[in-house]
C-alpha cells in the first residue's frame, strides 16, 4: 500500500504566504519518504494571501507542468486531488456562484492534466445530487479522472450509495472518497460506527482521507489522538478488497516550522505501522 499526503500538510505558513505547492510542498513530502501525493485545490477560490495560485490565468497548464515535473524528480505518484467545496453547488444564487463552480471545472481538469486517477468532491449542503455531479463532469470534459464522492456525516450512507450507483449505472466514472474524520460523528443523517460504514461501502470506496477525531468535530488529527479503532479499520480495508493508497488528510500548518519535520516523521511512522497491520491482515 503506498503511503500518500495531501500537499497541506505542509503548504499554510501562519503569518507568512504559503509554501510553494508545486515545489516545496512536494519536496518536503518526499524528502519525509511520501511518495504519494493528493493536490489540494481547495483553496484555489479563496481570496486574497490564503488563495493558491496554481490553476490561476491562462498558463495554469505551464504552473501545473511544474508540479508534474517536481513529481517526477522524487519519483512520486499523483494518487488523488481535491476540488474546491467551500460553497453550496446547489445555491446558485450564493454571492460568486459563476467563478466558483468555474474553478471547480478548472480544477477537474487540471486533475486530469496531471494524470490523477480521482478527484475528490465534498459535497456541502443538506443533501447529495447526481445532476450536479453530471453537470460537473460534462462540463469539465475529462475522460480518465474519476470523481470520487466523499462521505460526509451531512447525509446518509445510503443515499450516498444510491447517487453513486445510479451514476456509476450511466457510466460515469465515480468512486467513493472515505473521510475517516467525517465517518466518525455522529448527525442526524448519519448515526453509524466506522467499521459499519466502511463495510456498507465496500469496493467503491477509491480514496481515503485518513484522520481522527473523538467523535465531536472534524479536528484532522493524527491516528491514535482520537478515537478511531484504527487497527481495525485497516483490517476491515483489506475485508473489502481496498486497492488505493493510504492517504493522509493532516495539516501541518499549527506547527512551528521548526518542529515540522519531526512531526512530518512521526506521521509517518505511524503510517507505516498501520500500513503493515493491512498487508498482514
Amino acid at each position: 500500500m503506498l503511503l500518500s499526503a495531501t500537499t497541506e500538510m505542509h503548504w499554510r505558513r501562519p503569518g507568512k504566504r504559503p509554501y510553494d505547492m508545486a515545489t516545496e510542498s512536494v519536496d518536503f513530502l518526499a524528502k519525509m519518504g511520501i511518495k504519494g501525493l493528493d493536490v489540494s485545490f481547495c483553496a484555489c477560490i479563496y481570496k486574497g494571501d490564503a488563495r493558491e495560485t496554481i490553476v490561476d490565468g491562462d498558463n495554469w497548464k505551464e504552473k501545473l507542468d511544474v508540479l508534474i515535473d517536481s513529481c517526477r524528480k522524487n519519483d512520486m505518484k499523483i494518487t488523488s486531488t481535491h476540488l474546491p467545496y467551500s460553497i453550496n453547488y446547489l445555491m446558485y444564487e450564493e454571492e460568486d456562484y459563476a467563478e466558483n463552480y468555474a474553478m471547480m471545472v478548472r480544477t477537474l481538469q487540471a486533475s486530469e492534466y496531471i494524470g490523477s486517477p480521482w478527484a475528490v468532491v465534498h459535497f456541502r449542503g443538506e443533501g447529495v445530487s447526481d445532476t450536479f455531479f453530471k453537470q460537473l463532469m460534462e462540463d469539465a470534459g475529462v475522460k480518465h479522472t474519476g470523481l470520487a464522492l466523499e462521505t460526509t456525516p451531512r447525509y446518509s450512507l445510503e443515499s450516498l450509495i444510491a447517487v453513486h450507483d445510479r451514476l456509476k449505472e450511466q457510466g460515469y466514472p465515480v468512486g467513493i472518497c472515505f473521510d475517516s474524520g467525517h465517518c466518525n460523528i455522529k448527525r442526524e443523517h448519519y448515526q453509524y460506527e466506522m467499521l459499519q460504514a466502511m463495510e456498507m461501502l465496500g469496493e467503491r470506496i477509491k480514496v481515503l482521507h485518513l484522520h481522527d477525531n473523538r467523535g465531536d468535530r472534524d479536528a484532522h488529527q493524527m491516528p491514535y489522538e482520537g478515537n478511531i479503532p484504527w487497527e481495525d479499520a485497516m483490517r476491515m480495508l483489506k475485508k473489502i478488497g481496498y486497492r488505493g493508497a493510504f492517504n493522509y488528510e493532516i495539516s501541518n500548518s499549527h506547527v512551528p516550522e521548526w518542529l515540522r519535520e519531526d512531526q512530518a516523521r512521526y506521521y509517518v511512522k505511524i503510517a507505516r505501522n498501520l500500513i503493515s497491520v493491512f498487508e498482514n491482515a
